[in-house]
């Protein structure tokens, strides 16, 4: 189902404000599946909007009346047709020679929408004024069979997956493997904003597929930044060609779908525990 440009802008999924609660968007079922219930996924992501916009409030108030500058709040969102153009901008001012075209970022787009994110940082100046700003995105593409073989084995670049060569957003139950094609946030907000990312992604992948059916996790490193997250993360190489070998001089990794989701969440627990260090 397609979202109006409207109903878009008010479909945010909020990172910081929901703490705990985005924990519970997936639980596990008797057969060891994961089981989204869509009931009271809605619950959880209205009650953290209204949580989020009550402390955005709060800040607002404060900054005017002590005359400070807050700093940002950051949030998820289901990125709208009119933010392909920073998409692809803020891809090219981080790897120029591995950008996607505006042009096949629309082709992908219009297939299907909902892998498709942004990360914003709303921030309030001591008049009480918000400005926001698109800091980062988040992609994820759900590629046919035939040309993710392809692709894994380094035989076409990423420029090569055509708008033919994609699951639409009516054929969820047939996604069985994702990948992810970029995670890119720009430096200075990159640590909160990255957590969070962390705290959304299983609702932002349940949001693009059905987690019951998806068996494999695909993602490309061209960083070493990049490669030492995945690695983290459980990942592995794979493909026949190494590096030199591959039209894309980069590394293919994949991940079991469970896997993928253990280590998310432990990376999650680890990031709490750490913020409440830092708190105390």
């Amino acid at each position: 189902m397609h979202l109006s440009q409207s109903s878009k802008n008010s479909l945010n999924f909020i990172g910081p404000g929901i703490g705990f609660v985005s924990g519970i968007i997936g639980i596990i079922g008797a057969d060891g599946n994961l089981r989204i219930v869509g009931i009271s996924t809605m619950l959880i992501v209205l009650s953290g909007a209204f949580f989020y916009q009550i402390q955005y409030e709060i800040r607002r108030r404060f900054a005017s009346v002590i005359g400070y500058k807050m700093p940002p709040m950051y949030s998820v969102r289901e990125a709208m047709e009119s933010d392909l153009v920073e998409i692809a901008k803020l891809q090219a001012s981080f790897y120029p020679d591995d950008a996607v075209p505006v042009e096949l970022y629309k082709e992908w787009y219009d297939v299907n929408q909902d892998g498709f994110f942004v990360i914003e940082a709303r921030t309030i100046d001591s008049n009480g004024l918000e400005s926001k700003e698109l800091v980062g995105h988040f992609t994820l593409l759900a590629i046919k069979d035939d040309c993710m073989e392809l692709y894994r084995e380094g035989d076409i670049l990423e420029t090569g997956i055509r708008h033919y060569n994609l699951l639409s957003d009516k054929e969820k139950d047939s996604i069985k493997s994702i990948y992810i094609e970029s995670i890119i946030i720009k430096k200075a907000h990159r640590r909160h904003a990255m957590f969070c990312i962390v705290r959304m992604l299983r609702t932002m992948i349940c949001h693009f597929c059905n987690p019951d059916v998806v068996e494999k996790v695909y993602a490309m490193a061209a960083t070493q930044d990049g490669e030492k997250t995945l690695l983290g993360l459980g990942f592995t190489l794979v493909g026949r060609k190494n590096r030199k070998q591959r039209l894309d001089k980069h590394e293919m990794y994949e991940s079991d779908f469970s896997s993928f989701l253990a280590n998310i969440i432990d990376r999650e627990s680890k990031h709490e525990v750490n913020m409440l260090h830092r708190k105390g």
